[in-house]
């Protein structure tokens, strides 16, 4: 069986930003909490476990936030 390429979901996306900046899941929650509109550590729950994934605007604006970060 030939090997398939991994392919990288916003889950596994953002779990490995929450966890290159070395957060538990309400730390990583804190930081939108200024947003108007922030998701809760359920919903990031949620995204990161692939149960719910958020519009692909918002994917892409949450990820490009994140590697602005260091950790």
């Amino acid at each position: 069986m030939p090997n398939l390429p991994f392919k990288m979901t916003f889950a596994n996306k953002l779990k490995k930003e929450r966890k290159r900046l070395s957060l538990t899941q309400a730390e990583f929650a804190a930081l939108f909490a200024k947003d108007p509109n922030p998701p809760s550590v359920r919903v990031l729950w949620n995204w990161e476990n692939g149960q719910v994934e958020p519009f692909t605007v918002t994917q892409e604006g949450i990820l490009a936030r994140l590697k602005k970060l260091k950790p």
